[in-house]
């Protein structure tokens, strides 16, 4: 037996009378909504049409019009107008939207999803899935407002489980990111919506994509994926940056600005940035907002003055100073060069390498300290084979350093990130940028910059490495750079009492 006919016989077995008194509510409204379309765009055409069938002229005012946050009802806009062309017209089956927070997009495709089961017979006996966040409070919540959509005009009552609902004999249910095992091996799915999943937990995320995208090749299903961002390195990006000749989705970009004067107000976008949010909820950045170890206006200021010092050329009379965090594993190999300028701390090299090879690693730091002649070299003091064979290829005395980590007549100097010195170097990277002394290129330097962005501290001061699929690696190497620089460009790592 289906899932569909089950839910069907435990309807009627439980209460045969209201089963049997809300069909007939469900039949009248499917009779006045069959053949209607979703939206009349002309308004000479679609006021024709409300003076011949009234409320039954399209489907949103069929069941009603979406309302602001002030409880005024609202037409629907352009731009999901254009949703309708990409799904009807043009048969865009898989499609990928990065929106602005608040342009109800959840919610046309709440509508979308109400529309297809009503409008004919074509979603009798099919499936459709939605796609939560991990707390299943969130999947009744979407479905609550998929049953409000239908229920505050036509009256029907619907009485399945929270996480399901049927429509027009389409059996719709909400899934939590964290328990998708149970989207699996399900029949005649033909719409999959993914609700806000740049949010979704890393593990969740590709799952989400995995479980959705089978159903491919099994039913033709409808994939929609629709996201405000988040993190940089998770599913929206990495769907972002697909090539364009192998990505099956139709991507947009929905930025707030396709909803001024619609759903915000000049004044609301005003308000809306003073939050060091803006970029990402409203402009589509990622990260944005997320961290809290430097400020987004120090990070705008470094990058200013990154770009006001692009024509100095870097020279042998600066210091210069390699931070390398020295991945092993599945972490990163990553390589800072900074050097103290005209009274600035300026990165002039950001490189990181995965998978990288031991001995290759060394020719690059070796490449580096040559080229740039850096007299010091701050590595992190956990990949003991590659500090001993770095100190080798410059005569460095190699020593036990975890008993004594400053010779300070070496160039090749290990630090501990543990025992608080990681938070320390922290700290000093705030004081670095809360005094406007960094600089650092936008383009050159964009996935450091990104680090910088969200990198977020713990209450005992060190770095939260646990979310998203983000590493910190670039970061790592930077913090490690930056230790010998104060405003005066006095080499601080001097004094055991910061970093000793």
């Amino acid at each position: 037996m289906s899932n569909l006919r089950s839910v069907k016989k435990i309807l009627q077995r439980n209460d045969p009378q209201f089963y049997n008194s809300n069909a007939l509510a469900q039949d009248r409204f499917y009779s006045m909504l069959r053949g209607r379309p979703f939206w009349i765009v002309d308004k000479d055409e679609h006021k024709a049409a409300d003076e011949l069938y009234g409320n039954a002229c399209c489907f949103n005012h069929g069941v009603g019009l979406p309302k602001s946050r002030e409880d005024e009802e609202k037409p629907i806009f352009d731009y999901e107008m254009d949703l309708i062309d990409l799904l009807d017209v043009q048969k865009k089956k898989y499609i990928w939207i990065l929106k602005a927070t608040g342009l109800g997009i959840s919610e046309f495709f709440l509508r979308y999803i109400a529309f297809i089961c009503t409008r004919d017979s074509a979603m009798r006996g099919k499936r459709i899935c939605i796609v939560t966040g991990p707390r299943v409070e969130l999947s009744v919540s979407l479905m609550d407002r998929l049953k409000t959509i239908v229920s505050q005009r036509s009256g029907i009552v619907f009485s399945t489980k929270e996480t399901v609902m049927l429509l027009n004999e389409c059996l719709i249910e909400a899934f939590p990111s964290h328990h998708l095992d149970a989207m699996r091996g399900l029949t005649g799915v033909k719409l999959i919506l993914i609700d806000e999943g740049d949010f979704f937990p890393p593990s969740e995320q590709e799952n989400a994509r995995i479980v959705s995208e089978r159903y491919i090749g099994k039913s033709d299903p409808i994939i929609a994926m629709v996201s405000t961002p988040h993190l940089p390195g998770g599913l929206f990006e990495k769907i972002q940056l697909e090539d364009d000749k192998t990505c099956i989705y139709h991507r947009l970009y929905l930025n707030y600005r396709v909803g001024l004067n619609k759903v915000y107000t000049e004044q609301d976008i005003i308000e809306a940035m003073k939050s060091p949010s803006f970029q990402r909820e409203y402009d589509l950045k990622y990260g944005y907002g997320v961290g809290n170890v430097v400020t987004p206006l120090e990070i705008d200021m470094a990058i200013k003055l990154g770009e006001d010092m692009k024509s100095i050329s870097s020279n042998q009379h600066t210091i210069k100073t390699l931070g390398i965090d020295a991945g092993y594993g599945s972490s990163k190999f990553a390589f800072v060069v900074s050097e103290f300028v005209d009274g600035k701390v300026r990165v002039i090299v950001s490189k990181e390498f995965e998978r990288a090879h031991h001995e290759a690693m060394v020719d690059v730091a070796f490449n580096l300290i040559v080229r740039y002649s850096i007299d010091k070299v701050y590595v992190d003091a956990a990949n003991v084979s590659f500090i001993k064979s770095l100190k080798k290829h410059f005569g460095d005395e190699i020593v036990d350093y975890e008993r004594d980590p400053f010779i300070y007549s070496s160039r090749i100097v290990p630090i501990s990130f543990g025992s608080g010195h990681g938070a320390k170097m922290i700290s000093h990277l705030k004081f670095l940028f809360g005094n406007g002394l960094v600089a650092i290129h936008p383009v050159q330097h964009q996935q450091l910059i990104t680090q910088i962005r969200v990198a977020r501290t713990l209450e005992n001061g060190g770095l939260d490495k646990t979310k998203g699929n983000l590493t910190y690696d670039l970061f790592d190497s930077f913090r490690l750079s930056t230790i010998r620089y104060t405003q005066d460009g006095i080499e601080i790592v001097r004094d055991k009492k910061k970093f000793g």
